[in-house]
């Protein structure tokens, strides 16, 4: 069975896609994608990025953030910019009926068994 997506929806998924490839970083609250202030001539705004994930349903927020100044600029002062933060999914807990229970026992190899 095949599902027709809306081409509004297939193109807010290439551009997300390819902006997650070009500057998409992995930590460990989830995906970060950040903008500098004013970046809209060359790149795609937080606001523009936010309105796809809206489109595709994805929870995200928008933070201010900063980022130390590049290589070439040391007198610089820090770069403002804006973050949308894609969080991570919590992990659910295993139920406490599905663990072991503190009676059972625990087997331990320590190495190879000699008779």
């Amino acid at each position: 069975m095949t599902v027709t997506v809306a081409p509004e929806v297939r193109a807010a998924q290439r551009r997300i896609v390819s902006t997650i490839n070009a500057s998409g970083r992995l930590n460990a609250d989830g995906l970060a994608l950040w903008r500098e202030v004013n970046c809209g001539e060359w790149k795609a705004t937080a606001a523009d990025i936010s309105r796809d994930l809206d489109l595709l349903q994805v929870p995200h927020t928008i933070v201010t953030a900063f980022r130390f100044p590049l290589g070439t600029s040391y007198s610089k002062a820090m770069r403002e910019g804006e973050e949308v933060r894609i969080l991570r999914a919590l992990r659910v807990q295993q139920p406490r009926s599905t663990r072991r229970p503190p009676s059972a026992p625990v087997i331990c190899y320590q190495g190879p068994l000699t008779m």
